[in-house]
């Protein structure tokens, strides 16, 4: 799915959401032990708020963070920039398997990078958009 002039795109969600989920439906105190690490994760790494949703975007100059709907049956992107970088900073991308859905890295030249969970629905995009980001055929 490509939405809002991206060349490729997915919804993201921030870094230890998947992880702080599953800390919710386990429950008790291991299941708040599991979310409290989370939490930790989400500030370190995303510029996404806790809860919220976005979609990433990958355009000819530039990659872009987009604000998202959450919707009935899918989300919904917004033309709300919550993030922006020239693809010039960009230095690689990354996408890791989990269980449950995948860890989408973007690294830039100042050595900061932008961590995102891909639930196992959105992987396709991410997948595309590594392959964009590092010259990689695309899937």
């Amino acid at each position: 799915m490509v939405e809002l002039g991206t060349l490729a795109g997915t919804f993201v969600e921030p870094r230890g959401t998947i992880v702080s989920v599953v800390g919710g439906a386990i429950g008790g105190r291991i299941g708040d032990g599991i979310r409290d690490g989370a939490d930790g994760q989400m500030a370190a790494a995303s510029p996404m708020t806790p809860g919220s949703i976005g979609y990433l975007g990958v355009r000819s100059d530039s990659v872009v963070l987009f604000h998202a709907k959450r919707g009935l049956f899918s989300p919904k992107a917004t033309e709300q920039v919550v993030a922006s970088a020239p693809r010039t900073e960009v230095s690689g991308a990354s996408l890791d398997g989990v269980r449950l859905g995948s860890l989408l890295t973007v690294a830039f030249r100042d050595g900061s990078s932008w961590q995102f969970d891909i639930p196992k629905i959105h992987k396709k995009g991410a997948q595309e958009i590594v392959a964009l980001l590092t010259g990689q055929p695309r899937v």
